[in-house]
């Protein structure tokens, strides 16, 4: 009986914990309060440097707030450059940067990756899912995307996308 209690116990903490990782991942505690700046930095110093990873992070306005849906976006899209970038590109060097300007913002993301053809026909399939997303995600918000790549040669991203305000149906 002792087993089995200690056995459901063990189970409702992973369970508890389950449900806080996917609360967090919905909407990130430091970009509710502390908006993209402070998340993005977050992210890029939760990358484990210890996988021989070094992430830097620039931004030219550390006290810029946005829209809190436009946020979110751009946080998701920082994510998953940086999740290609740790298990896809084996990069050594990641460089992340946020540059606001009275209209818009820019993200410039850079690593040393493997790279791809960004040029080769099937263009989605040599991305993956997720740069097919991030272009998506861009064309919603009237941004424009560059993604330069080449074999061997790592991978540069540039998205700029307008900071007005966006409907909540676009985001």
């Amino acid at each position: 009986m002792r087993e089995a209690e200690q056995r459901i116990k063990e189970l409702l903490d992973e369970a508890i914990g389950s449900v806080r990782r996917i609360s967090q991942d919905l909407m990130p505690v430091v970009l509710d309060k502390m908006g993209l700046v402070q998340a993005v930095g977050a992210l890029c110093r939760s990358v484990p440097a210890t996988a021989g990873v070094t992430a830097t992070y620039a931004c030219n306005d550390k006290s810029r707030r946005l829209d809190p849906r436009l946020e979110l976006v751009l946080y998701r899209m920082v994510q998953e450059l940086l999740n290609n970038a740790l298990k896809h590109a084996r990069a050594t060097t990641i460089h992340v940067e946020l540059l606001f300007a009275d209209d818009e913002v820019t993200l410039h993301f850079e690593d040393n990756g493997v790279g791809f053809d960004a040029t080769a026909s099937g263009q989605a399939v040599a991305q993956g899912v997720g740069m097919v997303s991030i272009e998506s995600r861009v064309r919603v918000l009237n941004g424009k995307i560059d993604i330069q790549s080449a074999a061997g040669l790592g991978t540069r991203v540039r998205i700029t996308v307008p900071t007005k305000q966006h409907d909540q149906q676009t985001l």
